[in-house]
């Protein structure tokens, strides 16, 4: 979760004016769940990400 918010925040600082995915579903490291599959991650992840862009 935390390279995930390092990358928004690299994205907010950047002159990117385009969309963000912030894709939940796929882990990209073996042996790792995915994040959309835990309910209580998923909720802490949107959380910081919404609280980065307001």
């Amino acid at each position: 979760m935390q390279d995930n918010i390092e990358t928004l925040k690299k994205l907010e600082d950047s002159d990117f004016h385009g969309f963000t995915e912030l894709n939940l579903s796929c882990p990209n490291v073996v042996g790792k769940p995915q994040v959309a599959y835990d309910f209580e991650l998923t909720e802490k992840t949107i959380n910081r990400s919404v609280f980065l862009l307001y």
